[in-house]
């Protein structure tokens, strides 16, 4: 069963039973999506490229994707393809409650959850999405992606989603010079991404979270 949740900082988020787990952090889902994957990703990478492919590894409440959508009204310069990996979509009836889009996003909002798996779908002219109803672990693209964010649940909960091997998958669809982040700063997953040819770093976290991962592929 899911619930929806007010976090700290006023935005909600969800909570899985089964999983016994919450889908961002309660200390701010906004504020922690805002610092890991906007701030610390999408505003770093968009200062060299503006035309940029993200991939996004657990889509979940749409929260990270309405974000970059928001960014891209900020920059007129900005054009992305976005991708959500997303194996368990929410039911209509969770995502229609959640607040986070303003009354001008919310139609673009409910496309991104209601749009068939696989559909390349163009919310506006300079964003286009697609969502594909499943897992990083079997996911092919021989496109690359530019960006990563990572936003799978944690290692406690879904252990099997930060090994090597599937940590490996994700690393594949990166550019060179493209930008993985997380939320996660658990030792052995920066050590890891270092052995699979990425340069890691440990920055500052959101709220309530001392550290987040930062890494990037080097050039050739």
């Amino acid at each position: 069963m899911i619930q929806i949740l007010e976090t700290s900082d006023g935005s909600q988020t969800l909570y899985n039973e089964e999983l016994d787990e919450t889908y961002h952090s309660i200390h701010g889902a906004l504020q922690e999506s805002m610092h890991v994957f906007i701030e610390q990703g999408l505003r770093k990478i968009s200062t060299q490229n503006k035309s940029l492919r993200i991939l996004e590894v657990g889509f979940g409440t749409g929260l990270n994707a309405l974000l970059t959508l928001r960014e891209t009204r900020l920059d007129p310069e900005m054009t992305i393809d976005y991708v959500g990996l997303e194996p368990f979509p929410l039911l209509a009836g969770v995502y229609e409650n959640l607040r986070y889009a303003d009354e001008s996003e919310r139609a673009n909002f409910l496309e991104m959850h209601q749009i068939s798996s696989g559909v390349k779908w163009p919310i506006t002219p300079r964003f286009t999405f697609t969502r594909l109803d499943q897992g990083i672990e079997d996911f092919t693209d021989a496109g690359g992606f530019d960006l990563i964010f990572y936003d799978a649940f944690g290692p406690s909960t879904q252990p099997g989603l930060w090994t090597t091997e599937v940590l490996k998958n994700s690393v594949s669809c990166l550019n060179l010079q493209g930008v993985w982040v997380t939320y996660c700063a658990k030792g052995d997953v920066r050590r890891s991404l270092k052995a699979l040819g990425l340069i890691v770093e440990r920055m500052p976290g959101p709220p309530g979270k001392r550290h987040m991962l930062f890494a990037f592929r080097p050039a050739l």
